[in-house]
């Protein structure tokens, strides 16, 4: 026999099953919680209306047939039944279970013997059910994903830097031994520019024409080491050659003209070290052989040591001069005012360097 009850917040009469008799229950249309009477019915057929907490529960009294009680009403056969009517009782959130069905959407309740003392209980909205719905996770259970995913994302950001940099390790290039090992001379770095005496070797070939006269005995050393080094430093693609000013005249060094390479470098060295300053020699006719030898992009060094040289050199040696072809001059000891040495360099877009015998053994090294 089922228990039908009336809620003493919103009025609502919810229908029971037996096993809530003398339990708790949830009412359906606001949430309030229900004590439930023991007793299976009230005197005279009337429904038991549940008390406020602290107060003697009151009796419902039905007025009129419309408002008898559910338990007395038989029940519908099977095929009429609502297709709620055979659902067992929900559970909600507090774990207390409502087992509570409104017995009509709208029903005058009497709420005392008199007839003209009725209430209509308001409809209600049916409540929504969870199943339509997935159950939201757990707040703890949020954070956790949370934090596993941002490990993993961590875990693969270390994961990929430690593979990049064991391959850049793994690729990169061997490291050489020190160059004294290697059999090269540790003074003469390969990636160093090519110069002479701070003058940049930058020409399609280069011709060093140095005075071999008698004024040069204490500065020749020096240029020639000056130029076994500078020849060193060389692009691949430049030949070199030096000339030396002479009582006979113009002399090549190597007699073969220009070269390049490790074996021709032996050979101009060789041939440098054999030479030595003796006599006069004719400055004039010496550069103007040596332009003679020149081609358009050469770059032509004159070294002498020789004071004083006339101010009328600069024209009548760049008389010979082809186009595009550079010439630098290097004095020492003594400084000429003028200088041709100085104005050659300036009207063909040379360098001119003056260098006092102090200077000369820090400028060939």
């Amino acid at each position: 026999m089922a228990v039908v009850v009336q809620c003493f917040h919103c009025n609502a009469v919810l229908e029971l099953d037996e096993g809530f008799r003398g339990g708790v229950c949830r009412c359906s249309g606001c949430g309030s919680l229900l004590q439930v009477p023991k007793g299976e019915r009230s005197p005279k057929g009337r429904r038991i209306r549940p008390a406020a907490p602290g107060s003697t529960p009151a009796a419902v009294e039905p007025t009129s047939p419309s408002t008898a009680p559910v338990a007395d009403q038989p029940a519908p056969p099977p095929d009429q039944r609502s297709p709620r009517a055979d659902r067992r009782p929900s559970v909600d959130a507090s774990g207390l279970s409502s087992g509570l069905r409104q017995v009509h959407k709208t029903r005058p309740i009497s709420t005392s013997s008199s007839k003209d003392n009725t209430k209509t209980v308001p409809e209600m909205p049916a409540a929504p059910l969870s199943a339509t719905s997935p159950p939201a996770l757990p707040r703890n259970v949020r954070q956790n994903n949370k934090l596993l995913w941002t490990s993993l994302i961590l875990i693969g950001v270390i994961a990929v830097v430690v593979i990049v940099l064991l391959v850049s390790y793994v690729l990169r290039p061997e490291e050489q031994p020190p160059a004294a090992q290697q059999g090269l001379p540790t003074s003469q770095p390969a990636a160093r520019e090519a110069s002479f005496i701070g003058i940049p070797l930058t020409g399609r070939r280069i011709i060093l024409s140095v005075d071999a006269a008698a004024s040069m005995s204490d500065s020749f050393d020096y240029i020639r080491r000056g130029i076994a080094r500078s020849a060193g430093r060389l692009a691949d693609n430049q030949p070199i050659l030096v000339t030396l000013w002479t009582n006979d005249g113009l002399k090549r060094l190597p007699a073969s003209g220009f070269g390049k390479g490790e074996a021709f470098i032996k050979e101009l060295t060789d041939s440098l070290q054999s030479a030595a300053p003796e006599g006069a020699s004719d400055a004039e006719k010496c550069m103007q052989e040596t332009l003679g030898l020149a081609g358009p992009g050469d770059q032509v060094i004159f070294i002498t040591a020789k004071n004083p040289l006339p101010a009328s050199l600069a024209t009548t040696v760049l008389a010979n001069r082809k186009d595009n072809v550079r010439v630098d001059g290097v004095k020492l000891v003594t400084q000429d005012t003028p200088s041709p040495l100085e104005a050659m360099a300036a009207a063909s877009g040379g360098q001119y360097v003056f260098l006092v015998p102090s200077e000369l053994d820090q400028a060939t090294r």
